[in-house]
Order: structure tokens, then C-alpha cells, then sequence
């Protein structure tokens, strides 16, 4: 039986997995969908082991159910000696191609914008992104996880840099 992508899910649909599929009170799925929200994308959590304000067999129906894998994998890192701008080469698991996200920091280096790519390939030929490079033809729009993931590692990214004692690069 294959798990549902946790990154596939929005807040509602998220509430009607609870309720219908994991078994959880409809009275209470709008407070747990909020925790896991809270807990998967602002505390970053690998596992379902760490949803400590879940009793053990709430966690275990949800990992039996729900998956927190990312879709996407980093393969590339380069980082711009000029303004800092990082490029993250990014393979997506389901078919292995490729896409990137670009973070490009503002005068300070404490804020970055983060460019997303929402589909392998592009109708457009834009000389300074590498997806237009990658397919010269839009193959396929990305999922919902496929995106989020871009956003999950990088943030996964900088909490290596400052777990490291590193500073933000």
C-alpha cells in the first residue's frame, strides 16, 4: 500500500485524511492537522516519532499512512562568488530529472528570495535559468510535494550550515 505525500496535502485535504482515513475526531482534526502543519513545516520534523503531543498510537496509524519523504533530492550546490546567489540542482525520485532552485540573498545576506521551479522543462529559453536549459520543451508541471520539497531543503540546507556552527552562506 503506498503512503500519501504528506507535501501532497493541503490544510482541508489534510483535515478529511485525518477524519477518513487515519480515524482522528472531526471535532479534533482542524487542531491536529494544525499541529502536524506546524510541526512538518516550521520545526521540520523527519519523523512522525516526533509528534510528542500525539499519543503513540495516533503516530503510528499516521506512519503507517502518511510519508514525509521528500520528492526531490539536492545533487548540486553552487554558490555565486559575486552576490552569494546559491543553485541547487535538484532530482526529482520519481523520474530522476531535473530541475533547480535558485536563493538569491538581498544586500544584507540575512534574507533570501527563493525561485521555485513548478515543471521540468519551459516553453521559454530564459538565459539565466537552468531549467530552460535542462529541456528545451516543458515536459511536465511539478506536484505539490515536488515544490514544497524545493522549499524543505532548502531550509534543510541552511539548518546544516548553523548546525554546523557555519555561518549562512
Amino acid at each position: 500500500m503506498s503512503k500519501t505525500n504528506f507535501y501532497d496535502l493541503s490544510f482541508d485535504q489534510l483535515k478529511n485524511f485525518l477524519v477518513e482515513e487515519v480515524g482522528v475526531n472531526s471535532k479534533q482534526a482542524k487542531m491536529r492537522a494544525q499541529q502536524l502543519f506546524q510541526s512538518c513545516y516550521k520545526k521540520n520534523i523527519k519523523s512522525f516519532d516526533e509528534l510528542t503531543t500525539f499519543s503513540l498510537d495516533l503516530r503510528e496509524k499516521i506512519k503507517d499512512l502518511i510519508s514525509l519523504e521528500k520528492s526531490a533530492k539536492i545533487i548540486e550546490v553552487q554558490k555565486s562568488k559575486v552576490d552569494g546567489t546559491l543553485k541547487f540542482l535538484l532530482e526529482l525520485k520519481k523520474e530522476k530529472r531535473q530541475t533547480e532552485t535558485v536563493l538569491i540573498p538581498d544586500k544584507t545576506k540575512l534574507r533570501y528570495t527563493i525561485c521555485l521551479s513548478v515543471s521540468v522543462g519551459c516553453f521559454l529559453n530564459c538565459q539565466f535559468c537552468a531549467t530552460a536549459q535542462i529541456s528545451k520543451k516543458l515536459v511536465r508541471n511539478l506536484s505539490a510535494s515536488e515544490i514544497m520539497s524545493q522549499i524543505m531543503l532548502c531550509k534543510e540546507y541552511f539548518g546544516i550550515l548553523v548546525g554546523k556552527n557555519r555561518s549562512r552562506p
